[in-house]
């Protein structure tokens, strides 16, 4: 497992600072910035446009990790690591649930690592996260954690007879 988690996030580091759609990216950049010079709480001021909701404050993360790295402008590389690092939260995540769904079978292991390739693997996360530099993989792995968390708490209690 560690070995497909490890070559799908040096893949996706291999192609990321190298392609991106330069719309999305010169805004995160701009963001970033933004978010550096005046903090959080003026980032909106006289209706500066910012979307998506949240992601801001992922931003100022990475200025704060830009700042440790020399400042400047963020590197491309950089502004698509959220989307990488839920790339690999999302194979890990459906790698739980293929082992929840196939039950007790005695192959979890084999089960949880080809539902985690069919995601790390898969072009469309790939290009979504290392290629393009969406946030799309993010909102999708916070809706999985919590559909994790709720399986898991769900399946702690008791079922009513």
């Amino acid at each position: 497992m560690f070995f497909l988690f490890a070559l799908g996030l040096i893949l996706r580091l291999i192609v990321a600072p190298s392609t991106g759609l330069q719309f999305d990216l010169d805004y995160f950049r701009t963001w970033t910035v933004r978010l550096t010079v005046l903090g959080p709480s003026h980032f909106y001021d006289s209706g500066f446009p910012a979307d998506p909701p949240g992601y801001p404050l992922v931003l100022l993360g990475l200025s704060k990790i830009n700042s440790l790295l020399g400042g400047g402008v963020p590197p491309t590389w950089l502004l698509k690591m959220p989307s990488i690092v839920a790339d690999l939260g999302i194979a890990w995540i459906a790698g739980v649930f293929a082992v929840r769904l196939e039950g007790n079978g005695g192959r979890t292991g084999e089960i949880r690592a080809i539902a985690a390739a069919a995601i790390l693997f898969n072009p469309a996360f790939f290009f979504c996260s290392a290629v393009g530099g969406e946030t799309d993989t993010i909102a999708a792995f916070f809706l999985l954690a919590s559909f994790l968390l709720l399986l898991l708490r769900c399946s702690r209690k008791a079922l009513p007879k």
